[in-house]
């Protein structure tokens, strides 16, 4: 294994030297270079270890075969060998190669004594010590020949022109025999193609060991550049010595490393962003010593938790030296970086990068701390709900997370002065401080809901006797109730009922609910028992007949109201009511009085039993019919005996009345004429009325008159009735007529006499009208004197009748002047003689 001390190469010495104990000598290794004007510059520079080969460990004595890697022979030391009744694994033997974990045990010959008897015996000359990588693994051990085989060959591919690169391998004398040849070795570069030797390295003579159970390790390399053109070389360890006393060694720990430019990292803390708290960001600033690399680019590394490494982006491009981390969270602890360097078209070839050293960078978290936080739940609604926090960030305020997502900025102690179930649940608090949050602290509340209730009553103002029927309203489920109230009142229902009220059950009633959490809720309701007023008082009732009037009446009190109900649904109010203009024996039923107190709406009932009598069958009624006047009407009724027991008739002659079933009215007037009623009287006192019309013809009043005409002249009758439309009779001497206005012609003396006149209208005839007719006897006729006058004198005309006490009737031109049997006419000659 290669130490920090063995990496670097002093920029002063071409050859590479190894520090061993004190006891070693070190050994100094020349290199040749194949161009005399390849120059190895002045440098410093770390080796890196590409390849690395110690043989390998295994449970058995020897290891397996290198194959090509050597040209001396293998000797397979498993196996067994038999010496007499004895086993030996085989001898190593001169040219020839083991792997080994102890060189001692390759070397045992078996040997015959005392006869034919064979014994083994290992020989002293080599050391009993374990191999150079110190894992119990095999070394590898040669028994050289005397000329130059080799011992170890590898070719190293994937390598850079101009990389400088090292071999190393742990060479160690095994022979601890005083003057036995001592082993040296040789290194070659050689071109893998054509195997043409490019550089040497030469070692002195192997030290001989310590001890017969210490070896003495020395580690030989050789450092080269890379030509120009090689991408892969071939390394030799051959044999440079001779003999075959001695010469015999073991090699460990096979190394080809590349050397670069060592570089140093340094990191600045770059200065916060607004929301970097629990994070931060670094510049990694590389410095790569000069050497060979040109142009240099750079790939930044992040090791994992697991030591491995990833490629890591840099911001700045893989040409700058410079690399600033992202966002480091403080949570994630230290984050530790390396940059892998190359010249540029270099980078992607692990062969030919360098490594730095890891750095380390803290992101420092400067996040107020988590609050602490608490709260007195659970509680009940309505109580104070209460929070304590602290920090202890000193200056930090608190940020209130509420359950509903509301944010504020509260001091502690925070208090809810009422709280409600709304109030539940996860708050969290956070401390703020120069701009940085902590992580929420969290307490869960719990407000316990009291039980629901809205109590109430059926009624809260009822009557004495009535039923109080209290309720909770509660909504909840997994509670308890507590009635209380007056009259020593007690109930755990949620609904009581108390049967029966009377007034001292008035007052409050209080209700305490309680949830299964212990939470409570109280209520309660006022209910006013009124006392009931007394029963009112009906008035006295006698039983009426159907078709009477149905009133019901009572005694009042101020202040009440007044309601008669009886069966089918029917009521009535006021004290004093109508129940039907005319009753029916369905009115007959029990009614009920209700008295009310306006004031408290308590009431009182009586009751009356109210009867109705039926009324008899209404009376079949008929009479004579029409009748004159002066003839008899008769009246019936026309029932069954017994039906009634008594009568009553009445008319439209208010004189007349009659307690006759059938009464008579003799010599008719024409006050009789209309209408009769009879009241039919039944043993239980009702009675039934029908009516009957009677008809009362008037007679006709007939006048008459007579013209008593003068001989020869028409008798003219006239005759008049009251009744229009009468038809009349005449009777005289020797005269019958039926004409109202009879006459006879040429009249004498023999038709001289009584005329009686009768009228008859409607069947009824008028009583006789009589006239007495008389006939006048003719004058004689006068005789007429007239004195002749002249012209424009008065002219005197007389005439002369035999008939005494005549009186005359002149007529003639005008003007006259008529003196009874005289006449005058003015200044006239004409004249005539008529009459």
């Amino acid at each position: 294994m290669l130490r920090n001390a063995d990496r670097n190469l002093h920029r002063h010495r071409i050859l590479l030297c190894t520090s061993v104990p004190v006891k070693i000598v070190s050994l100094l290794l020349t290199l040749f270079l194949l161009f005399a004007t390849l120059q190895v510059h002045s440098q410093t520079c770390n080796l890196r270890v590409l390849k690395t080969d110690d043989f390998g460990n295994g449970t058995s004595l020897f290891g397996p075969s290198l194959g090509s890697a050597t040209n001396y022979f293998f000797m397979d030391g498993n196996s067994i060998q038999t010496c007499g009744s004895n086993t030996y694994h085989q001898r190593v033997e001169d040219s020839m190669y083991c792997l080994i974990k102890t060189p001692d045990s390759a070397l045992v010959t078996c040997t015959k004594s005392g006869g034919k008897n064979p014994t083994y015996t290992m020989s002293s000359d080599w050391v009993h010590a374990p191999d150079h990588t110190g894992n119990n693994g095999y070394m590898l051990l040669v028994n050289s020949k005397g000329t130059q085989n080799i011992f170890y060959q590898k070719v190293y591919d994937n390598l850079c022109s101009g990389m400088i690169c090292n071999f190393s391998i742990y060479a160690t004398n095994i022979c601890h025999v005083s003057g036995s040849i001592q082993p040296k070795l040789t290194i070659e570069l050689r071109n893998p193609d054509t195997d043409e030797v490019l550089s040497s390295a030469f070692s002195g003579l192997l030290p001989y060991p310590a001890s017969t159970t210490q070896l003495v390790w020395v580690q030989v390399s050789l450092t080269f550049q890379v030509p120009t053109g090689f991408d892969r070389v071939k390394v030799v360890v051959r044999n440079d010595q001779t003999g075959n006393g001695g010469n015999d060694l073991a090699l460990d720990d096979v190394a080809f490393s590349v050397c670069v430019p060592p570089a140093t990292l340094t990191s600045v803390a770059k200065t916060r962003t607004a929301s970097e708290c629990a994070s931060r960001t670094f510049d990694i600033t590389a410095s790569v010593a000069s050497g060979t690399f040109t142009s240099i680019n750079y790939q930044w590394q992040q090791q994992l938790s697991d030591g491995s490494w990833v490629n890591v982006v840099n911001p700045n491009g893989l040409a700058s030296s410079t690399f600033t981390t992202p966002s480091l969270p403080a949570s994630g602890g230290p984050v530790t970086y390396r940059v892998m360097y190359a010249s540029a078209g270099n980078l992607g070839s692990d062969n030919c990068s360098g490594f730095s050293d890891p750095i380390t960078v803290t992101p420092t978290d400067i996040t107020p701390a988590q609050p602490v936080i608490s709260n007195n739940g659970p509680l009940c609604e309505g109580s104070a709900l209460n929070f304590t926090f602290s920090t202890t960030t000193a200056g930090a305020t608190f940020e209130w997370i509420k359950p509903n997502g509301q944010t504020s900025t509260v001091t502690s102690p925070y208090s809810i002065a009422s709280a409600q179930k709304s109030d539940s649940g996860i708050y969290s608090i956070r401390s703020y401080f120069s701009g940085c949050y902590s992580s929420p602290a969290t307490t869960l509340a719990t407000v316990n809901p009291k039980p629901v209730i809205a109590v109430s009553a059926q009624a809260t103002t009822l009557c004495q006797n009535g039923q109080i029927l209290l309720k909770s309203g509660a909504s909840g489920s997994g509670e308890t109730y507590l009635w209380s109230g007056p009259n020593a009142f007690s109930s755990t229902a949620a609904d009581p009922t108390i049967n029966n009220a009377v007034t001292a059950s008035s007052g409050d009633y209080i209700l305490t609910a309680t949830s299964s959490a212990g939470c409570f809720s109280n209520g309660k309701v006022n209910v006013t028992v009124n006392p009931n007023p007394a029963s009112p008082v009906i008035d006295p009732y006698s039983p009426i007949c159907e078709g009477m009037p149905l009133g019901l009446s009572a005694s009042t009190i101020s202040g009440y109201s007044y309601q008669w109900t009886w069966p089918t649904n029917n009521s009535a109010t006021g004290a004093n009511v109508t129940i039907a203009a005319q009753a029916s024996l369905s009115d007959a039923a029990v009614y009920t009085l209700t008295a009310t107190n306006n004031a408290t709406g308590c009431f009182a009932s009586s009751t009356v039993n109210v009867t109705i009598k039926p009324r008899p069958a209404v009376p079949s009624v008929s009479s004579s019919g029409s009748v004159c006047e002066g003839q008899t009407l008769n009246l019936y009724a026309n029932v069954s005996a017994g039906t009634y027991a008594s009568f009553k008739w009445t008319g439209p002659n208010t004189t007349f009345s009659s307690t006759a079933e059938d009464p008579v009215i003799n010599n008719v007037t024409s006050a009789d004429d209309g209408w009769y009623t009879v009241v039919a009287t039944a043993a239980n006192g009702c009675f039934n009325t029908n009516l009957v019309k009677a008809t009362v013809k008037p007679n006709p009043v007939v006048t008459a008159s007579v013209n008593n005409p003068c001989e020869k002249d028409i008798l003219q009758l006239n005759a008049t009735s009251s009744l229009t439309g009468s038809s009349f009779d005449w009777v005289g001497p020797s005269f019958t007529s039926s004409l109202q206005d009879p006459s006879i012609s040429d009249a004498t003396s023999a038709v001289e006499g009584v005329y009686q006149v009768t009228a008859t209208f409607n069947g009824c005839t008028s009583a006789s009208t009589q006239v007495t007719a008389s006939i006048r006897t003719m004058p004689v006729v006068p005789t007429l004197a007239m004195t002749p006058v002249c012209e424009g004198s008065d002219q005197l005309l007389t005439a002369t009748s035999t008939t005494a006490g005549v009186t005359y009737n002149w007529s003639g031109p005008t003007p006259l002047v008529v003196n009874n049997n005289e006449v005058k006419q003015n200044n006239s000659c004409d004249y005539r003689n008529t009459l």
